[in-house]
């Protein structure tokens, strides 16, 4: 069993049949040799894979060869591979109010060391639309950029004529978003409601995200759900809703889809009065995407307002080396995105700005024994 539920290589396939009939990224090399045993007694098949060259698929600047390759019917290789992935530093402009078009973004990532950016999927699918997918991808690959996550273009808190609108266009989106390889699609859940009561308020969700969750998984991308811990952010609502890590998942299991999980912000975890061994409580598969935050050291956790936060690191607030350590051991491989909503940040330049991310970033992966 493969590590990502992206769609890749079929039951009964091989890497070569796969290889043979999907475009190799320039430079990609790969020797693979299959053998089968019959074991008359048990009648069980064993398959063995020989890589000889598992870096250069790593590097691979068309991620969807690896999601093909860690879907393969060889699960020792599939979680050998998985463990030699590692989380990536991800940026994401939106989250640091910087508003600047594709080539822009993948450039400040590039400068600055990023390994990843999250998709600004309406204007990637426009530009995909108006030239191709190929040159989209290749802006991407001629940066060394890789694909982050990304957000569905669907109002689930809007009336029927807009979600049902948001519906139709996230097929496309799935599927060009595999194509860029991110199975990784994310949005958050409010924590409160003015007209609704915690299990009518849960029902709801449920029918708005259900449909979300099987157009995605239909094209093998995940679904990450973020809670919103802050108290702050729930006070003056009539009905509170979902604000806990266990809350959150306990949705996703009513989703019951197969492909839903969370993303996982630090301040939400911490304001939620979460502890380092919730988290040790969580699989790989749960988690499609993750944020990273601190607090400032002059609010109690149930002071912290959602909207003023801290550089990773800044502060010492949140336990963000605990937090990085705990994905480490399970062999979360996805994009960590910095969504510090810091008003001082906001005034820098654009470069000034990413590069105080990044160095945040770097500070606390050197802390958590990442680098």
């Amino acid at each position: 069993m493969g590590c990502h539920p992206a769609q890749g290589i079929a039951p009964g396939r091989s890497l070569t049949w796969w290889l043979n009939t999907n475009k190799k990224p320039h430079g990609f090399s790969l020797t693979a040799g299959m053998s089968q045993k019959k074991d008359m007694h048990d009648k069980k098949r064993s398959y063995f894979l020989t890589i000889v060259s598992l870096r250069r698929i790593e590097k691979a600047q068309d991620w969807s060869v690896q999601f093909a390759l860690t879907n393969t019917i060889d699960g020792n290789f599939s979680r050998e591979f998985c463990r030699r992935l590692k989380m990536f530093r991800c940026l994401n402009t939106g989250a640091l109010s910087l508003s600047v078009h594709v080539e822009e973004a993948l450039g400040l990532a590039s400068r600055h060391g990023f390994a990843g950016l999250d998709l600004p999927i309406g204007e990637l699918f426009r530009l995909a639309e108006a030239s191709s997918v190929q040159e989209v991808k290749d802006l991407f690959h001629s940066t060394g950029v890789r694909a982050g996550s990304w957000a569905p273009p669907v109002d689930y808190y809007g009336d029927e004529a807009s979600y049902r609108a948001g519906l139709e266009l996230l097929p496309a989106y799935a599927k060009f978003a595999q194509a860029l390889g991110s199975p990784r699609c994310c949005t958050w859940v409010k924590p409160f409601s003015d007209t609704l009561e915690y299990e009518a308020n849960l029902e709801f969700h449920i029918q708005r995200l259900r449909p979300i969750a099987r157009i995605l998984a239909d094209s093998g991308c995940r679904f990450g759900l973020e809670f919103v811990g802050a108290k702050t952010f729930r006070a003056g609502h009539r009905y509170e809703f979902i604000s806990t890590l266990q809350g959150i998942l306990d949705l996703g299991e009513r989703i019951a889809t197969g492909n839903v999980g969370l993303l996982l912000d630090s301040f939400h975890w911490y304001t939620s009065h979460g502890s380092s061994e919730d988290l040790t409580y969580l699989s790989v598969d749960q988690v499609v995407s993750v944020h990273l935050n601190d607090a400032p050291v002059h609010r109690s956790v149930d002071e912290q307002i959602d909207n003023q936060r801290l550089l990773p690191g800044t502060s010492g607030k949140i336990n963000i080396t605990d937090f990085l350590q705990v994905l480490k051991r399970m062999h979360y491989d996805g994009p960590v995105v910095v969504e510090p909503f810091n008003a001082e940040l906001a005034k820098l330049p654009a470069d000034e700005r990413v590069d105080a991310v990044k160095q945040s970033l770097d500070k606390v992966w050197t802390l958590a024994g990442l680098a």
